[in-house]
This record gives structure tokens, sequence and C-alpha cells, in this order.
């Protein structure tokens, strides 16, 4: 199932994303990477054959000394899984006793943090030559399940390419994104240490602690947004900095700015704890936080959107179950055949008592049948969770940014109108470029391209259209025809899913048109 990205196109405004998925990743992992833009010469130190031979003849010419541990901090794998990255083990390392400041070290052998994730060793040496402490590289490195080249020219990258690493007072420093990692023998790379962790304090170096983790509210309910935070012993100042609204972090040098603002103009909360901020109003918001060392250099930010409410739950009142027949799920793009299909299933509704136009569904996905079976994927977080519907202009019904209360593990998954996130250029604009969600006899009827889905932390909540959908309202009678690919042939089949060419009277089916799927009893 591919994802159907968001292609914006009003009044001159243009947003446009592509990810590159790496085929060799789990699909759990769903982590996307860039390729490489520079290019590795095929004729300088390409993995080959008489390469491996060179390095294998350069290895039995020297002799070696062990010189004691050296700690390692994760960075150049997490082009191959983010799960390990800014972990820290100590590895063994000896020096060239013919070239000094030439060391070789096994850094993902038996207890490594790959190595426990993977349960595959990776026994290799890994070459690391400081000979010059400004132009610091690692050789050409090959692990079981992958390729790993630092960015340099004598790794034979061209383009200019050089990100070389820095040696001082024992310590190794590599900068951001200076590696390619590669799981098809370098046909394609990818670039890696993509947050420039990736640091080797050798033997006699003063460890520093800098590992720095938060987990931060996407739903915020009564508007409370929780920061959760973990530091190493030196991490030394956290800020945070709530921003109303979407934030552009499109390029780097607007990342770079949005973290330098946050540093400056961020509060100040516990490096290990937790913080509550309280929005001040319901609405979408972006919340930074950003931890520095002694000296304020950035050693890990994080942000994440936040979706602010109150339940407000005395003015709202129970109408009954409805139906829903769901284009959102579909939309984030899982193979499992319950969430790449529409589903039909009940959910529980209500309406506002002060404005009757006001609709709301109440934990949409507690009856979903993926959910159903695994309900480990239902965020458990002691709120219900809601998707709320203006419904004043029936031919174009408004739905709010709303956190859906499930996570498939790319962060919780959310829903937002055209209607909605493009408000400011009123209803004709965005019906030019999206299709709209209307009611009528109990029908609300959600045309393709009328609702964007995403999840927080894929993709910088990248937003992906959805196809069509329905909601039946609490008695409304029969099952509306589908709006999805109208004009898409219609199957049946029965409950053990075996084609029905000719319905007959009786049978309880599933009907399947385009993308849509709805049970039914044949009249």
């Amino acid at each position: 199932m591919i994802k159907k990205l968001l292609y914006v196109a009003i009044a001159g405004f243009c947003l446009t994303m592509s990810f590159n998925a790496q085929a060799a990743m789990k699909a759990a992992d769903r982590v996307d990477f860039e390729k490489v833009k520079a290019v590795k010469a095929k004729a300088v130190r390409a993995f080959a054959a008489a390469d491996s031979s060179a390095t294998d003849s350069t290895a039995t010419q020297e002799t070696w000394k062990a010189i004691g541990k050296a700690t390692w901090v994760e960075g150049p794998a997490d082009g191959y899984t983010t799960a390990i990255l800014g972990k820290s083990w100590q590895i063994d390392v000896e020096e060239s006793e013919q070239t000094a400041g030439r060391y070789r070290m096994v850094p993902y052998g038996a207890g490594s943090a790959l190595s426990d994730l993977l349960w595959l060793d990776g026994d290799n040496y890994m070459y690391v030559n400081a000979q010059n402490p400004d132009k610091v590289y690692i050789e050409d490195y090959e692990h079981p399940a992958f390729l790993l080249s630092q960015i340099v020219t004598e790794n034979g990258w061209n383009n200019g390419a050089a990100f070389y690493g820095t040696l001082a007072d024992k310590v190794i420093n590599f900068p951001a994104s200076s590696f390619g990692i590669s799981t098809d023998k370098g046909t394609k790379w990818y670039t890696s240490n993509t947050n420039g962790k990736f640091v080797i304090y050798l033997p006699g170096a003063v460890v520093k602690d800098y590992a720095f983790s938060s987990t931060i509210t996407n739903c915020a309910a009564d508007r409370n947004v929780k920061v959760t935070c973990k530091a190493g012993a030196d991490i030394a100042c956290v800020k945070l900095k709530v921003y109303t609204g979407e934030v552009d972090l499109s390029t780097a040098a607007k990342r770079a700015a949005i973290v330098k603002d946050a540093l400056a103009n961020g509060d100040s909360i516990a490096a290990t704890g937790q913080t509550v901020w309280t929005a001040p109003a319901d609405g979408r918001y972006s919340a930074f936080v950003v931890a520095t060392d002694s000296v304020g250099d950035v050693k890990e930010w994080k942000w994440s959107v936040v979706i602010a409410y109150d339940p407000d739950a005395d003015n709202w009142e129970s109408i009954g179950n409805g139906t829903f027949t769901d284009p959102i799920v579909p939309a984030l793009g899982y193979e499992n055949t319950l969430l790449a299909e529409s589903q039909t299933f009940e959910v529980a509704m209500e309406r506002n008592k002060t404005n009757a136009n006001l609709l709301r569904l109440v934990n949409p996905y507690a009856k979903h049948p993926y959910f159903v079976k695994y309900k480990s994927k239902l965020t458990k977080d002691g709120h219900n969770h809601y998707i709320v519907m203006d419904t004043t202009d029936p031919d174009y019904v408004v739905v709010a940014e709303s956190i859906l209360g499930f996570n498939l593990g790319s962060g919780q998954a959310a829903v937002n109108s055209a209607a909605n996130r493009y408000a400011q250029y009123g209803k004709d604009a965005v019906l030019k470029y999206y299709g709209a969600i209307t009611i009528k006899d109990g029908v609300i009827t959600i045309n393709k391209d009328a609702l964007f889905a995403s999840e927080v932390d894929y993709e910088n909540n990248a937003l992906y259209r959805c196809d069509a959908g329905q909601i039946l309202l609490p008695g409304t009678s029969g099952i509306a025809t589908p709006v999805a690919d109208a004009a898409a042939d219609v199957r049946y089949y029965n409950l053990q899913g075996v084609e029905v060419a000719t319905p007959q009277a009786g049978q309880l089916l599933i009907r399947k048109q385009g993308n849509t799927v709805t049970k039914i009893l044949v009249k």
C-alpha cells in the first residue's frame, strides 16, 4: 500500500514532500532515508572482492597492540535502524604498531546494542584512521546486514564530499550525515549518522553522558501538554518552547532557526521528570524540547504536534451508535488487510447541547476490526478521543484536526480536513482542489481528498490524502451507496472471503467497490 502524499496547491502555496523507503528495514520501523547525493566512484575503493582482499592484505602486514576499551556512542547505523540511536557500549580497541593513530575495533559484535537487536553479530574489524586529528575517517566497513562508508574522498566519494571526523582529548566526533549506508551491496546509498550522534571515546578519554530522551503528549486533553524527559549526567539545560499552530521545518536552515529560538526563548524545564504546559485554547500547537551541554551546545532536540482540547463532557449528549465506513486508516499505508482496506464498523456519537450542528465520534476506532483484535495499539492515556464535525453548512462539513487514539508504531495517528486546514482560503478555493464532506438524510458523505491522515512521528507529521468514506448517523435506515470509486466494479464475498458471483436474498455478504468495503444483508 503506497501512501498518497498530499500535494497542496492553493493560492500559490505549494508543499511537496517525498520519501525513499528502505526496503531492507522491517515494515514496523517505517523509517525513511535521504539518498546520499555524492557519488561513490566505482574505480576508487568501491566495495568489491579486490577491495576486500586489499584490506585483508593490509591487515595481515600490520601488527596490533591492545590499548584498552573505548566507549562507542551509536550513530552510523541509524540509516538501518533508529532503535539504537544514541546508545553506548564498550568495545576493545587496538592500535597499529606500524602506524600511530590507526585503530581497529569490532563495534557491532556480541554484546553490542545492534547485535542484541538483530540477533546477528558483526565480527568484522572496523579500521579508524586518526593520523590527522582534523581529518579522521573510517575505512569502508562491511556488516552482515549492510555496508557502511564514511563520505570522504579516501573512500571513493566524489562531488567534493568530505565529512571528516575530528579527534581532541581522545574523543572522536563525526558530523551529521557523514556516512552512507547500503543494504544492496552498494547499488543504492542512504545517509546515516543523520543527527550527528556518533562519538568514539578512545581509552583514557573523559566519557560524557549526553543521553537524552523526551516524550511529548500529542493528545492534550484538558489542554494539558505533558513533557517527560530523561537526561544523562552531562545534559546541563533543557528548554521547552511551544508555538501556536504549525511550524515550517521543511529545510535544515529553518529547523536550525527554530531550535535556536527555542533555546533562546524557551522555558527551562526539569532535565529528568515531567513538566505540564497548559494551552490557552483548543487547537494545534508545535512543542519543541532542546537539550544542551554545559557550554550551550545542542545535544538533542525533539518536536511534536500537539492537539489541545477541552472534552467539555457536560456540554455533549449521546445520540446513539452510528456506522463508519473509514477512509482514514487505509491512507496510512500499512499492508495488513484490515488496515489497507476500508472497514465498516459501529461508532458512538454525540451532539453538542449548545450547538446542535456540532457532532463528534467518541473513541472512533474502539470497534474497528483491527483494533478489536489488537487492543494494544489503542492508546491508553486515560481520556477519550474524538473526531469533531461542524455541520453548519451541510454542503461543506468541517472536520477539526483530531488525534484518533491509536498508534501503529509511528506516533499517534491524526486526521484533518481540507476545510479546516485551509480555512483561511475560503470554501470556493478549497473545493477547487479538494473534495467536500456533506450531510444529507442522516448520511455524512466523505468525498475523496476531503480528509488527510497522518502519524505525528512519521515524515514530520506529513499529511496523506484519504479516499472516500461515510458515516451513517444513528437511526439512519439502510446502507447509503458508497461514494468512493463509484465507477468501479462491485464485487461480493461471503464471510470466508470467497467471491459470490450472484448474491441471493438472505445472504450476509461483504460488498467491495473500489476501496470501500461494507457488510450487507441481501434483500
